[in-house]
């Protein structure tokens, strides 16, 4: 007797309009995901604008098909943009599917954005009965939980108490508190182990596993390629909406790496020198990571090769959006022809606010111009890296006085010191 696939995938569509009002965007691409989603949670509502509009159709997911089989964890990978949230998002019924069919068996517990289901003005207690209504767990079984999932997350005194009022820290705890207690058949993760410290980030890897053993599936979608490696069984690498290649995890990671590498052709020269072969994040301990803790230093790591005697300065850019956060550069390196060399850059605790970041790393001939200037003719070869930051410890970090979080792109504890002046009649 055939088994049926957890999860089965047909011809999966998505499109998103995107609505512009004089010659202008009238919403970014989050507004678009937010007005869709408010058009299919309320269908008799308008939610258009009077002033005139012409449409632009986006296609988030283009044509997907795939099934899940029980006991596998499926591993989704791709550029920011390949359609990998909004995948798992019409998976867990927050987004209807423009075209295809989607057939889930099992009990489905989302994970698609951290403290999705959860409000700080209500009670820890309240917040678990809510989850669990959601998730349509019978209340018998959530009678039963509920001081396991308080107790996990260190709430037990704070059961009656606002979230919003609990020790820095408790939104997170409880929500994954609560992710590793209610009863899971499908596990639908959205970058969920890109926060938390070690000792958590074992303990939801523990869940992925226990999940699969039982007979269960787990969607898991990570920048982290270590975290992929250690929990997924096969991988889908997504490239605008569509599915690129399906596989193994060392086969797909390295196709999906080696495209990421890929050397740009804006210069007859470029990667005829040297090339970059990976670029990877790593944490204190120099481990291979998917995002840091603000409140804890890291390394951005290049690995270089010489394709003939050269030399060269290496230079490090941050991005966030079209903002120039820093640059710093290192050289010159010189290599023979063959040579290879690990450049480590270090990232200082509290020097990056939370938030995603994009790191270039450029290798450069500054031989003969200003040292502090890098002239895009001068580009020998370059890759890029998403760097991801997050703060799961805002006691431990400078947020510890910040309720709402510090604004701001970088976050540094500034050396501060008050003075007394006295008067003259002191």
């Amino acid at each position: 007797m055939t088994v049926a696939p957890v999860i089965s995938v047909r011809d999966l569509s998505k499109e998103f309009k995107l609505a512009r009002q004089g010659g202008r965007s009238g919403i970014g691409s989050r507004g678009v995901a937010l007005e869709t989603m408010l058009r299919e949670l309320f269908p008799l509502r308008s939610h258009r604008s009077s002033t005139p509009t012409t449409d632009t159709v986006l296609r988030a997911v283009d044509g997907v098909s795939f099934d899940v089989e029980r006991g596998e964890v499926l591993g989704i990978i791709g550029r920011n943009g390949a359609g990998k949230s909004t995948l798992l998002k019409i998976l867990g019924q927050v987004l209807r599917p423009t075209a295809g069919h989607v057939e889930v068996r099992g009990r489905v517990v989302p994970l698609l954005e951290l403290g999705v289901g959860f409000a700080p003005d209500l009670s820890a207690s309240e917040n678990i009965q809510f989850f669990a209504h959601s998730l349509k767990v019978p209340r018998s079984q959530i009678e039963a939980l509920e001081d396991d999932i308080l107790r996990k997350a260190d709430l037990l005194e704070f059961r009656d108490v606002p979230l919003e009022d609990c020790p820095s820290g408790s939104f997170i705890q409880l929500v994954f508190a609560a992710m590793l207690t209610f009863p899971t058949e499908v596990l639908l993760a959205d970058e969920v182990l890109a926060v938390g410290d070690a000792a958590f980030r074992q303990r939801c890897e523990q869940r992925i596993a226990e999940i699969a053993a039982a007979g269960g599936a787990v969607l898991l979608v990570s920048h982290d390629m270590g975290v992929i490696r250690r929990c997924c069984s096969r991988l889908l690498w997504l490239d605008q909406g569509r599915i690129r290649l399906s596989g193994d995890p060392d086969t797909v990671i390295g196709a999906y790496r080696s495209e990421l590498l890929s050397v740009s052709a804006e210069s007859e020269i470029e990667g005829e020198i040297c090339e970059i072969k990976d670029v990877r994040l790593l944490n204190a301990d120099c481990g291979e990571v998917g995002a840091f803790q603000m409140s804890e230093s890291g390394f951005i790591e290049a690995l270089i090769q010489a394709r003939c005697a050269c030399s060269f300065d290496v230079v490090l850019k941050l991005l966030q959006a079209d903002v120039h956060v820093l640059t710093d550069r290192h050289g010159p390196v010189t290599l023979a022809a063959g040579q290879s060399v690990r450049v480590r850059a270090a990232i200082p605790a509290d020097l990056l606010n939370e938030g995603q970041y994009d790191a270039r790393c450029v290798l450069a001939d500054l031989s003969g111009s200003d040292r502090s200037a890098v002239a895009g003719e001068a580009t020998l070869a370059r890759a890029e890296i998403v760097v991801r930051v997050f703060n799961s410890s805002p006691e431990l970090s400078v947020w510890a006085d910040w309720r709402w979080g510090r604004p701001g792109l970088i976050s540094p504890r500034a050396g501060w010191n008050v003075e007394r002046i006295r008067s003259r009649s002191e």
